[in-house]
């Protein structure tokens, strides 16, 4: 029977998966703007792109909706196929020049705000623990800490990620939030019903596979995961395109 807060639990996952969606939509946007492509390349990018996450998060709810995630009788277990093709798409899309010159593009700051939405999944994740479904190993009550993450993002945001990279005090933010996310991730996996499974304490972690839920796994946490591979790869870029103008003033310090 879902109960009052599991109702709201599911609205708040609903309500975010639409805004995040929403702002890396906007965020595309803005990107290809500032590009020299032609009109053509970037509407084809942007309608290409947008229709393949709506698509994705359709197929997801379709697909949890019918129970099929829900069977771990498999092995690997179904919802692997949730988790999988957005990790691989993050790969891919970090492989491509196209696709790190756009990000070249998007103020820094921007993937670092974005992480901000961990403290509602934090929330949304509390409150599946009161309703009864949510393991509490999964929640900041147990050893689910990704909450720092996104309460951290906006100062680390203002103060690391302007105009002028700090990249050390960057580089170990993202290391942090990835270290975090590893963590909650692992614990969720070993949290199913499954051979594997480590944490026995009832529930198992099976409500991350029904509608809306499962766009925690199959949405929600790739956002997150890419968002620290994006930042870092601003970093990285940053770095490289600075080593010469730095060598440059040294030599010229050397010759005064």
């Amino acid at each position: 029977m879902e109960t009052p807060i599991y109702q709201s639990a599911a609205i708040l996952f609903t309500f975010l998966t639409v805004i995040v969606a929403a702002l890396i939509i906007l965020a595309l946007h803005y990107a290809l703007a500032k590009t020299d492509w032609p009109e053509r390349k970037k509407k084809n990018a942007f309608w290409t792109s947008t229709a393949g996450l709506v698509a994705w998060l359709a197929l997801l709810a379709l697909l949890a909706n019918q129970n099929f995630f829900s069977d771990f009788s498999t092995m690997p277990p179904r919802f692997v196929l949730a988790i999988a093709p957005p990790w691989i798409v993050i790969a891919w899309l970090a492989s491509r020049k196209s696709f790190r010159y756009l990000l070249s593009l998007v103020p820094p700051a921007w993937p670092v705000y974005l992480q901000s939405f961990r403290v509602v999944v934090e929330i949304g994740l509390w409150m599946a623990l009161v309703a009864g479904v949510c393991p509490v190993q999964m929640t900041f009550e147990g050893r689910n800490f990704d909450i720092l993450v996104g309460l951290t993002a906006p100062l680390a945001g203002y103060f690391f990620f302007q105009e002028k990279l700090n990249f050390r005090w960057g580089l170990l933010w993202n290391i942090f939030g990835l270290a975090l996310l590893l963590n909650i991730v692992t614990v969720a996996i070993l949290s199913t019903p499954t051979p594997f499974r480590v944490f026995l304490n009832e529930p198992a972690n099976t409500f991350v596979t029904v509608a809306p839920f499962i766009w925690l796994p199959g949405f929600l946490v790739p956002v997150a995961l890419a968002m620290h591979v994006f930042s870092l790869l601003q970093i990285f870029n940053w770095q490289k395109e600075s080593a010469p103008i730095a060598s440059k003033e040294k030599l010229q310090k050397v010759a005064q």
